[in-house]
């Protein structure tokens, strides 16, 4: 599933709407032993979720539709 997912998510969208996606677990972790659980994220939605855990007062950053 994974290459049908990059070629949606970088492919797909036009030059200039394609988002950054990065991965929100800093290692790997097993669903159960041998099945790979990742989880990715849109990097603005990241680093203001990090930002919270900085500055819990900071305003979240408006999102695109």
């Amino acid at each position: 599933m994974e290459p049908t997912l990059l070629r949606k998510l970088y492919d797909l969208p036009p030059p200039g709407e394609r988002e950054l996606y990065v991965s929100i677990f800093a290692r790997p972790v097993e669903l159960r032993p041998g099945v790979e659980l990742r989880g990715y994220a849109a990097s603005r939605l990241w680093e203001a979720y990090r930002q919270l855990e900085v500055e819990p007062e900071a305003p979240a950053p408006a999102l695109r539709k």
